[in-house]
């Protein structure tokens, strides 16, 4: 069975998160999906958020030019959930 860790990733900051399976990430700010990783690539979406998201997809490890629009992100994520058996 694949275990996931769950990590921190903004210091002390509780609210950004990140789960860590076999093989990919998914990284929270709150209780939002902020950006994903697997084989190699990130995806991070544009800030449509608050300050403190912002800051927390700051702490990513990516290019900021690279980042993409919301309704794109929220659809490539979909995909990517899909294909992991992440959801149904």
């Amino acid at each position: 069975m694949d275990r996931i860790r769950i990590e921190h990733y903004a210091g002390d900051d509780a609210n950004a998160h990140a789960f860590v399976g076999i093989g990919f990430h998914l990284w929270f700010s709150y209780e939002t999906c902020v950006a994903f990783a697997t084989k190699g690539y990130v995806v991070v979406s544009e800030n449509a958020w608050s300050t403190t998201t912002g800051r927390h997809i700051g702490c990513i490890p990516h290019d900021k030019r690279h980042r993409i629009p919301l309704e794109e992100f929220e659809a490539k994520l979909r995909k990517f959930l899909d294909a992991h058996g992440l959801i149904g």
